[in-house]
């Protein structure tokens, strides 16, 4: 006797896709913080898979904690506009800072244990190799998404007594294109520049 044929059930699309995004975010519905995201990864001792397909904030592998952990970071180093990121790993705390007008500042302590998953996520974005980690590596990263515009991170890993740490230098798309008088120079260091160029021959460093 032939089993009667099983019929197949669709689950909507937005259901299928929310996964642990869709946990992680607050009761209002908004994102989830750097914070939840952090101690959701904990709870799981950092044994998330890290998708090598997610490219951007908005596919559907990017609801995985520790791409939502690294887009966080991306997202809030662009809010400050910040040209550098430092990721770094000590003895028992992994470091986050940005620079911020020319100093570095302090943004987050993670726990050491993340070190790994983070900075694998990173070389994947950059797509570098994950399982090299005794030489130094570099990359390009491009970020796209509908709440940011688009921008490059460029990726630099090196070797460190607890661990990779790694250097991204912040490339908004917008800020490219600005002339000398939108870079924020004084007038006095405006007109130095300005006199070095014009002359026949030099270099200005």
């Amino acid at each position: 006797m032939n089993a009667p044929a099983k019929k197949p059930l669709a689950a909507p699309a937005k259901a299928a896709s929310g996964g642990l995004g869709q946990q992680l975010k607050r009761p209002d519905g908004t994102p989830p913080s750097l914070d939840n995201i952090v101690e959701k990864m904990v709870a799981d001792n950092a044994k998330t898979a890290i998708p090598t397909q997610a490219k951007s904030e908005d596919s559907a592998d990017a609801q995985a904690p520790v791409v939502l952990l690294v887009h966080t970071l991306l997202r809030e180093a662009l809010r400050r506009q910040a040209s550098d990121i430092h990721v770094e790993p000590f003895e028992d705390t992994l470091r986050v800072r940005f620079r911020i007008d020319g100093a570095l500042q302090e943004i987050q302590q993670l726990p050491v244990k993340l070190t790994g998953a983070i900075l694998s996520r990173l070389k994947i974005m950059a797509e570098l190799d994950i399982c090299e980690r005794r030489i130094p590596q570099d990359g390009c990263i491009r970020l796209r998404s509908q709440t940011v515009e688009e921008a490059d991170f460029r990726l630099s890993t090196l070797p460190s007594v607890f661990g990779e740490k790694a250097v991204l230098r912040v490339l908004e798309r917008n800020n490219l294109n600005k002339n000398l008088e939108e870079i924020g120079l004084p007038p006095s260091d405006l007109k130095l520049i300005r006199d070095a160029i014009s002359k026949p021959d030099g270099l200005v460093l």
